[in-house]
């Protein structure tokens, strides 16, 4: 695996890299991360993509992180040997939207791990989530994130080799081994409450309460803080939902927005009739689960010495921990190997064979064969 980044990159510097990645012939696929901020959707870049014969995948994110470092702008590419099977998926949050239709039905590379970005802001995350599921199951690892900006403004921020897209995700199946660790260490402040009214990712009622009527009377109860509309998230970041599952695991719920004054949307689905806790947590907590997803992560990886590690986080966690966040990406840095990723608007992953989730406020840590 070949890794170089760029924190203020130029087309003709990217340009010169991605050529002469190309002019090797050792590597197979290309797959770029880079911030939001950066001009990537313009032409000049995609002339660039198409102009390689080389699979090209990426998306575009609050914040990429390289070794031991975050960056609000920059870009890095990832080379790899092993070849991809690229699936693009588009207009996922169209009710009649069917993984399906994407598949060729002849697809026989034996994946062990698939690579998954998504737009962030799209109405239909749970469902790709849920038929990934259901066609691919938990024999294989889950890696990936939403992509988008912090304007929360849904603009393309995905792209391939022949174009930029936004409402899509983009699947890269590869045969390399991976372990993952899924962690995020946040606690429960009060609850359960139950939903009594949403659809997709706007909660409705809590209770039978207007959602954010509720949730505002709870925050001020137990904090003292007034939360208003207009600072919502000021406060709110601080003070996730955490949807029960069966097993007393808690699914992390970011609440970013107040619509119409009385409903509030969330990054990622929450299930009519679920019940949610509303979370608290602290810096000791939030460092303690990125030591877990390392252990885990590193537990659960069975491939060669050659590694590698994707760092894959909730911008979120890092708008709470400030200046603490930099402990969080030390902590699974190790100086004898290559570390990359991103932070994202949700993480994807599966924890072993139980669960396939679109995760928020959580860190999740690959340990990838390279």
């Amino acid at each position: 695996m070949y890794l170089k980044f760029f924190e203020e990159p130029s087309k003709n510097t990217l340009l010169q890299t991605l050529k002469e990645v190309e002019e090797t012939t050792v590597y197979k696929s290309v797959m770029i991360l880079a911030t939001a901020n950066l001009e990537m959707t313009s032409d000049d870049f995609l002339n660039v993509l198409n102009s390689l014969h080389i699979k090209v995948f990426g998306g575009l994110f609050p914040q990429v992180v390289f070794e031991d470092k975050s960056f609000e702008t920059g870009l890095i590419v990832v080379a790899m040997e092993q070849d991809v099977e690229l699936i693009k998926l588009e207009n996922i949050s169209d009710p009649d939207f069917n993984l399906e239709d994407f598949i060729d039905p002849e697809l026989s590379i034996d994946f062990n791990t698939i690579f998954v970005f998504i737009d962030g802001l799209a109405k239909g995350i749970s469902n790709v989530i849920n038929e990934l599921f259901n066609e691919f199951g938990l024999d294989v690892n889950y890696i990936g994130g939403g992509s988008g900006s912090m304007s929360m403004q849904q603009e393309p921020c995905l792209f391939t080799n022949d174009s930029f897209f936004d409402d899509g995700a983009i699947l890269a199946l590869m045969t390399t081994q991976s372990g993952i660790g899924v962690s995020h260490g946040w606690k429960d402040l009060t609850g359960p409450f139950k939903i009594t009214d949403s659809f997709q990712n706007v909660i409705k009622a809590i209770n039978g309460e207007p959602a954010f009527e509720l949730y505002k009377r709870v925050i001020a109860q137990y904090t003292d803080l007034e939360i208003t509309e207009e600072a919502f998230y000021d406060i709110a970041k601080s003070y996730p939902f955490g949807i029960t599952m069966l097993d007393d695991h808690r699914i992390v719920r970011d609440p970013i927005k107040v619509v119409d004054g009385k409903y509030l949307e969330c990054v990622g689905n929450v299930p009519n009739g679920s019940f949610v806790y509303i979370l608290s947590g602290n810096r000791d907590d939030l460092l303690a689960a990125a030591k877990e997803a390392l252990k885990k992560g590193e537990m659960n990886y069975n491939g060669s010495d050659q590694k590698s590690y994707i760092f894959i986080d909730c911008i979120s966690r890092a708008l709470y921990l400030k200046e603490s966040f930099l402990y969080e990406v030390t902590t699974v840095y190790h100086p004898e190997y290559q570390m990359f990723g991103a932070l994202t608007l949700g993480e994807i992953s599966n924890t072993g064979k139980e669960y396939l989730e679109y995760y928020n406020k959580t860190i999740v840590v690959g340990v990838i064969e390279s």
